[in-house]
């Protein structure tokens, strides 16, 4: 008859039991991920996750919502990643719109965005560190 040695140095015989031993450790399941499809659970989630961007060039602030308008479809159309805020500021009389261009994690490359701004376009761009 050969037997053969296990894993645990426990001596085999050559067919192995019908029955398993029971072995010391847990199988533990993995936990069952629902997919999801609500956007407001994925808009949650991004809300959790730290902010990777943290500097934005601000070019301009109208108080007139269709000019900041006009001004960031001009930028979209020069190649910038323009966008709009509107902003309330209770001491300097009221609603703001504020055109930004993009979003970066590094404070050179807004610096370089900046300056292409300033000197290809004559825009009054400064860099802003957005608060954590």
């Amino acid at each position: 008859m050969t037997k053969y040695v296990g894993l645990h140095g426990e001596m085999l015989p050559v067919s192995l039991p019908a029955k398993p031993a029971r072995s010391q450790s847990k199988i533990i399941k993995p936990a069952k991920l629902e997919p999801k499809n609500n956007i407001k659970d994925i808009v949650a989630e991004e809300k959790k996750r730290p902010m990777l961007h943290r500097f934005v060039v601000q070019v301009s602030s109208f108080r007139d919502v269709k000019m900041a308008s006009i001004l960031k479809m001009k930028l979209h159309k020069k190649g910038f990643d323009a966008y709009l805020m509107k902003i309330e500021l209770p001491n300097h009389g009221g609603v703001w719109h504020r055109v930004f261009l993009g979003k970066y994690t590094d404070e050179a490359l807004a610096q370089e965005s900046a300056e292409r701004a300033r000197q290809e376009y004559k825009l009054n761009a400064v860099v802003v560190k957005k608060a954590s």
